[in-house]
């Protein structure tokens, strides 16, 4: 049985390792230290005696991730897969943070060789994303339906937020929703559309978590400004990724398909 565009991905991110509101200087559990973090690997499936060849899961807790000659895989609790190739949406951060807390050798080295291999391509992401947030309207290489947030930190007020569509790069309107736990943020192209609720998304942030909601777009490429790593999680989606201070990354929504 073997996984194939597959990533490490923290199973109970959602819901159950952080709450709103959150007034605690951290929100979030230690990913090393911590017992109450669980990682697993999300991919699509083959050889399974329970599910169809190509179907996208998440494993149960993984125990141990290991090489076997020349070959990698992750044992959990009933199972062992063979890890083929990575998704293009390998969170390296994730799963190096992943590999300290397996005290894994082999699954450490395997995201340091992704890191190495990506690097170029993730300061060009932060170099269009700076050029951007700068006033630059040069995206010719992102994918059309790209949500661009650069953020600045909890405060709406202090991101700046952009779209690129099927014309280019256009400006994002916002609008808070106070809630009974938590504020949400809605975006739009336009203060018009915010009226008419024709958003491209909503978000709940907090001190290290921002989770999406309602996406309309296909794409999620988010900048971080601020000097602490933040969660990013897509609702509906497989897609979630760890922005260190001053990285860019680009998530999305399509993860689940082949």
């Amino acid at each position: 049985m073997y996984l194939d565009k597959w990533r490490v991905a923290i199973r109970n991110l959602k819901n159950t390792l952080f709450s709103y509101p959150c007034d605690a200087p951290s929100c979030f559990p230690d990913p090393i230290t911590d017992e109450n973090v669980i990682y697993c690997i999300q991919g699509f499936v083959y050889e399974s005696g329970k599910f169809s060849d190509g179907k996208f899961i998440h494993t149960s807790a993984v125990k141990e991730i290991y090489k076997e000659d020349g070959r990698l895989f992750a044992r959990t609790r009933n199972n062992c897969y063979e890890l083929k190739n990575a998704s293009p949406y390998f969170d390296f951060d994730i799963a190096a943070n992943a590999a300290a807390k397996l005290e894994s050798h082999d699954l450490a080295q395997f995201a340091e060789e992704n890191r190495a291999a990506f690097r170029s391509q993730f300061e060009r992401l932060r170099e269009i994303a700076h050029g951007i947030s700068e006033g630059s309207s040069d995206a010719a290489e992102l994918p059309e339906s790209t949500l661009i947030i650069c953020y600045n930190g909890t405060d709406p007020n202090g991101n700046k937020v952009f779209f690129k569509n099927d014309v280019g790069i256009v400006p994002v309107f916002h609008d808070v929703h106070s809630g009974v736990k938590v504020d949400s943020v809605e975006l739009a192209e336009s203060e018009e559309k915010l009226e008419m609720w024709e958003t491209l998304g909503r978000y709940y942030v907090d001190s290290e978590v921002m989770e999406f909601y309602d996406c309309d777009t296909e794409n999620l490429l988010f900048y971080n400004m601020t000097d602490k790593p933040i969660y990013i999680i897509i609702y509906g989606s497989s897609a979630a990724m760890l922005c260190p201070p001053g990285t860019a990354k680009l998530a999305s929504r399509r993860s689940k398909k082949a």
